[in-house]
C-alpha cells in the first residue's frame, strides 16, 4: 500500500504546480484525491494535467468512483459526506457497508455484546481525529439501533445504551 501512495508521488508534484498557477486545491489520501477547482475552466485544465500524469504512469480512473460536480450538492470522500457549511457525516456508502459487516458478524454467531463492539468501534472511526468537524446526531445510540434493526433482531425496540 505505501509503495502505491509512493508510487503517485509525480501526480502530487504535478497537482502542486497547478495549485500555485491556478489556485485549485488539491488533496490525497493514499490514491484517493479531491481536486476543488473555482471555475470549470481551471477544473478542465487541473484534469488535464491529472489524467497526463496518470496515463504516464499507466493507470486510470474508476469510473465508478469519481465524481465531477459543484460541491454545493456535496460529495463523499474517505468515507465523509462533505457539504458546505455543514458539519461531516458518514458517507451513505460507509454506513452500508457498516450494515453489511454487521449482517455478516451476526450471521457468523455474534451475540449482541460484540456487536456493539463493532459498532462502538466503527464509531471511534468516524470521530477520530475529528473531533467537532462530525456531526454527533443521535450518537453512537442511533447507529446501535440501526444496525439492530437492518439485522431484525428481537430486542431492538430496547436496545441498551
Amino acid at each position: 500500500m505505501l509503495q502505491g501512495a509512493v508510487y503517485l508521488t509525480p501526480l502530487d508534484r504535478a497537482m502542486e504546480a497547478l495549485e500555485r498557477r491556478l489556485g485549485i486545491r488539491y488533496q490525497r489520501f493514499m490514491d484517493d484525491w479531491v481536486i476543488l477547482a473555482p471555475s470549470r475552466h481551471k477544473l478542465r485544465v487541473a484534469l488535464r494535467g491529472l489524467y497526463a500524469v496518470l496515463d504516464d504512469l499507466k493507470l486510470e480512473v474508476h469510473p465508478d468512483k469519481r465524481f465531477i460536480g459543484r460541491t454545493t450538492r456535496g460529495f463523499d470522500f474517505l468515507g465523509y459526506r462533505f457539504h458546505p457549511g455543514r458539519k461531516l457525516r458518514p458517507a451513505q456508502q460507509s454506513l452500508d457497508r457498516l450494515f453489511e459487516r454487521a449482517c455478516r458478524l451476526h450471521e457468523q454467531g455474534a451475540d449482541q455484546k460484540r456487536l456493539r463492539q463493532y459498532v462502538q468501534r466503527w464509531f471511534s472511526w468516524l470521530h477520530g481525529g475529528l473531533r467537532g468537524r462530525v456531526c454527533v446526531h443521535g450518537r453512537c445510540r442511533r447507529i446501535w439501533i440501526q444496525v439492530l434493526s437492518q439485522l431484525n433482531r428481537p430486542g431492538a425496540d430496547n436496545p441498551q445504551p
